[in-house]
């Protein structure tokens, strides 16, 4: 799971959304995801979880079908035990939820697992519906001096790392490599403004189980 989640970091930075799926060998939803005797390792599925949280990534077919039972996996053979899992899903980012299409299973000859389709439509014809926002520099990052600093450096660094292509590619590389740089400063200040309002609300929450009591302590807030 380290591996993956290294994996999915290094990427995250230049990517708008995520699409991740495969046999996961374990079950999010064990009532409605697995029947019989097999038990996935709950220490593995909480750290599959923990990832979700930290890219923000959804289990597409929960998602579409909250209440439905589905197993896209059985032993070969009589099974005699009767065990059924899930273990093959996509996890996609929040904000292509909205956009899915079709996220099925289906039988196949040539497995013990059902194949998974899931379908992603941005058409951006359909009535009340519109494509999620491309990506935007936040131009207030231009203001901040560290910032401009790494970007020189990642430019230095891109044009010695592409030295010998052509200049349309070595200009690609370039502006990819700046664009990490701006997505990671924004996701570092997204974080500690979130961590911010979380940090007020639990001093609002504090002070109102006993504002008499607590009310010295509203200079806090500001801080």
């Amino acid at each position: 799971m380290i591996s993956l989640e290294h994996f999915i970091d290094g990427i995250k930075d230049n990517s708008d959304y995520l699409v991740v799926g495969g046999d996961w060998n374990m079950t999010l939803n064990p009532k409605l995801d697995s029947e019989g005797n097999a038990k996935c390792s709950r220490v593995c599925v909480e750290q599959l979880k923990e990832l979700m949280g930290k890219f923000d990534l959804f289990d597409a077919y929960r998602e579409k079908n909250p209440d439905k039972v589905m197993y896209s996996w059985a032993p070969a053979g009589s099974n005699k035990n009767g065990t059924f899992r899930r273990l093959d899903y996509f996890l996609v980012s929040s904000q292509l939820l909205g956009y899915i299409e079709e996220n099925e299973y289906a039988d196949t000859h040539v497995s013990d697992h059902r194949k998974v389709r899931l379908v992603i439509d941005f058409n951006p014809n359909k009535d009340n519906e519109r494509t999620p926002g491309m990506w935007r520099h936040n131009d207030e990052l231009n203001k901040k001096e560290d910032f401009k600093k790494e970007c020189k450096a990642a430019i230095v660094r891109a044009i010695m790392e592409s030295k010998g292509s052509d200049a349309r590619a070595q200009w690609e590389y370039i502006k990819y490599k700046i664009r990490g740089v701006s997505r990671r400063w924004n996701k570092e200040i997204k974080a500690q403004t979130a961590q911010t309002k979380h940090d007020i609300i639990q001093k609002i929450n504090f002070l109102s189980t006993d504002p008499r009591k607590n009310i010295g302590q509203i200079t806090d807030l500001t801080r």
